[in-house]
């Protein structure tokens, strides 16, 4: 993207993952040998189970497999990367309780990575912020993102503004002759930013508008919303949605014989598309990506890059979700490292000053970014020429060109 316990769902969802088993406090170790220096600790407490149960487990396969490059290179000053998974469900309210309950133990994580979903990170970030612990996160809602009250959050990902303005840049590159757009997003904290700043870079760029949203985590049959969209007329379908959600309106919009051309946004993008619909239900769908997300050749990419594709590309040769979720998880790693070596040291404070001005925002280690942060901007900024409309098919991995089913 739900209720087993959190310790019994890490158990069995991460054991082949050779990711710390929840609660565990020992240091984790390289085949070098051990360190006796504490870890660099990592408490992903994210949604293991349910729904997001996919994507969940691509970032944090992601994320140990980055642990493990770290440590088999000296880890971070000689401290060995541990990392802690806690299932929360995909439920603010036990992702909360876990944090605390972890916080209330005497051994606060050098970095937290907070949530599969915004919904997630915004009931930790006020825990997080009274305990002055570093989080990183794939979160990108105006309501998670905010330095100003939350200072020590930190996303990945670009802004739901900028996901906004490159939306609009791709669409009117792609669609020149189109006036009137039609959207359906959900209304949690995700959908509800995303709804809003892409509103405000449509209208900028002169489109009108006609807007449904629905409740994420009740709503399975998406054919009212769609009747109510495609009676107002509109020429593109924007539709937003994380999980279970987008598999319904692609269903839905083939279920009325809608085929007017649907574009997914940043939310849709991160999904399986492929495996949760049919190709007939696939016609005509496009998402949102960027330039260098898009198909080139294994040898092409950087040897970090061919560190993590090699390790987890599964038995069968093929990726059901695309490798963006791996990457993600490998580069919380990768940017809590250069935070930690940069600061030379282990406090909240050095660390969060070191990510406000990195001075490598494109290290080699780095798959995704370039990560410029600023002490007012606390995610990825965004390249507004680089955002284009791909495929929802992917080959190893990634996006294919726009229109193309086969790579």
């Amino acid at each position: 993207m739900r209720h087993p316990t959190a310790i019994a769902a890490c158990a069995v969802a991460l054991a082949s993952l050779g990711i710390a088993a929840c609660g565990s406090s020992s240091p984790s170790t390289s085949s070098g040998g051990s360190s006796t220096k504490t870890p660099f600790t990592v408490l992903a407490i994210v949604a293991s189970s349910g729904p997001l149960a996919a994507v969940t487990a691509s970032e944090m396969q992601g994320m140990a497999e980055g642990a493990k490059y770290v440590n088999a290179h000296g880890g971070i000053d000689g401290h060995k990367v541990q990392v802690i998974v806690k299932n929360d469900n995909d439920d603010p309210t036990t992702a909360a309780t876990i944090l605390q309950s972890y916080l209330s133990g005497g051994s606060a994580p050098n970095v937290v990575y907070a949530g599969t979903t915004s919904t997630e990170t915004y009931a930790m970030e006020p825990i997080l912020t009274q305990a002055k612990v570093l989080s990183q996160q794939t979160a990108t809602s105006d309501q998670t993102m905010d330095p100003a009250k939350f200072p020590y959050a930190f996303s990945l990902a670009s802004s739901s503004a900028d996901f906004g303005f490159e939306l609009a840049h791709a669409i009117k590159a792609r669609y020149p002759n189109v006036k009137k757009i039609g959207m359906l997003l959900g209304n949690d904290v995700t959908g509800s930013s995303n709804l809003h700043n892409e509103l405000l870079a449509l209208h900028q760029e002169g489109y009108s508008t006609v807007v449904k949203q629905y409740d994420p985590t009740n709503t399975v049959n998406m054919t009212p919303q769609l009747e109510a969209l495609r009676a107002q007329n509109p020429q593109l379908l924007i539709a937003g949605g994380f999980g279970a959600p987008a598999g319904y309106i692609l269903k839905g919009r083939a279920q009325i014989g809608w085929n007017v051309p649907l574009v997914g946004d940043a939310s849709f993008s991160s999904n399986p598309l492929p495996s949760m619909a049919s190709a007939s239900e696939l016609q005509g769908v496009s998402v949102l990506s960027t330039q260098n997300q898009v198909y080139v050749p294994l040898n092409k990419h950087s040897q970090a890059f061919q560190t993590l594709y090699k390790a987890v590309l599964p038995s069968s040769g093929t990726f059901a979700v695309p490798f963006l979720l791996y990457a993600f998880g490998w580069d919380d790693i990768m940017v809590a490292k250069a935070a930690a070596t940069q600061a030379g040291s282990f406090t909240t404070a050095a660390m969060v000053h070191a990510l406000e001005n990195l001075k490598d925002p494109t290290a080699p280690d780095f798959l995704l970014g370039p990560y410029h942060y600023t002490a007012s901007t606390h995610t990825a900024i965004a390249d507004l020429n680089a955002a284009v409309l791909v495929s929802p098919y992917t080959k190893d991995g990634q996006s294919l060109p726009f229109g193309q089913t086969t790579g």
